[in-house]
This record gives structure tokens, C-alpha cells and sequence, in this order.
């Protein structure tokens, strides 16, 4: 339950033609199993319906090198029909950010939802404030 509250506290989905023309991409270190778990047993799948995973051919973990970065940049790039005016990669560990300096005009290291929202604010990102509900798991 924690985990799914703070993932639907700091991400939001933004629908194709959000304000601003905004996109999401998520860019994880993750393996296959654990994000079919997110996106089924949480409820996450509109948060994750567009994934760059390390585990996916032709990229590398975010640590690494910028192969997961420069992969999302072309997914948003195909599905909006040009580069965003800005394009901002949020992570919580600093190398993994480091790998994303030549991909993104704007690097946030996410230490809380707060901060992160903050920070998206100066740059006048502004992200809705509450999301629908999620389904929940049933007890196991």
C-alpha cells in the first residue's frame, strides 16, 4: 500500500493533448516481472503504459550509459512529431541522472514528492494534484 500511494502521489498520467502538450515516458531499472506486478497488482498501467526498461533489447541501465534516456527522447519525439520545448529527466539516485546530461535540458533529483513538485515549478512544470483511483490489490 505505501508503495503504490507514493508512486500515485508523484506521478499523474497526462493524456495524449495534455496541457501544454506534456508527455510522460518512464525510464526503469527494472526487470519484466516486477513491472507487470506494478502495473497489474497496484494499478499502475496509466503510469507505465509508456516504458523504457533496462531489461528491453538495445538499452543499457540508466547507470550505465544514456541508452534508456536517449531511447524515451525518441519515443516522445516519434509520438509528439518533434522535440519538447523541454524535456526533463527525474531520478533518484545521481548517476543515474548523470548518464541523462546530454538527453535532457533539466535533471531533478527526487528526494520527495514535495521537492519534486517544487522543483518541476521552477522550471513551470505544474502536475495535477490528485490522480483517479487506483485499483487495489486484494488482501492477500
Amino acid at each position: 500500500g505505501l508503495f503504490r500511494r507514493l508512486w500515485c502521489s508523484i506521478l499523474y498520467p497526462l493524456p495524449a493533448g495534455a496541457a501544454h502538450g506534456a508527455g510522460l515516458v518512464v525510464v526503469s531499472n527494472v526487470d519484466p516481472w516486477r513491472l507487470a506486478w506494478v502495473r497489474e497488482e497496484l494499478g499502475l498501467a496509466d503510469l507505465l503504459g509508456d516504458t523504457i526498461a533496462s531489461f528491453q533489447p538495445g538499452v543499457r541501465p540508466k547507470s550505465e550509459d544514456d541508452s534508456m534516456w536517449r531511447a524515451a527522447l525518441e519515443r516522445l519525439v516519434h509520438r509528439r512529431g518533434g522535440r519538447p520545448e523541454l524535456v526533463v529527466a527525474l531520478d533518484d539516485r545521481d548517476d543515474n541522472l548523470a548518464t541523462a546530461a546530454d538527453v535532457a535540458d533539466a535533471r531533478i533529483l527526487v528526494r520527495n514528492p514535495a521537492q519534486m513538485r517544487r522543483a518541476l515549478a521552477d522550471l513551470g512544470v505544474f502536475l495535477p494534484t490528485a490522480r483517479p483511483a487506483v485499483r487495489t490489490a486484494p488482501p492477500a
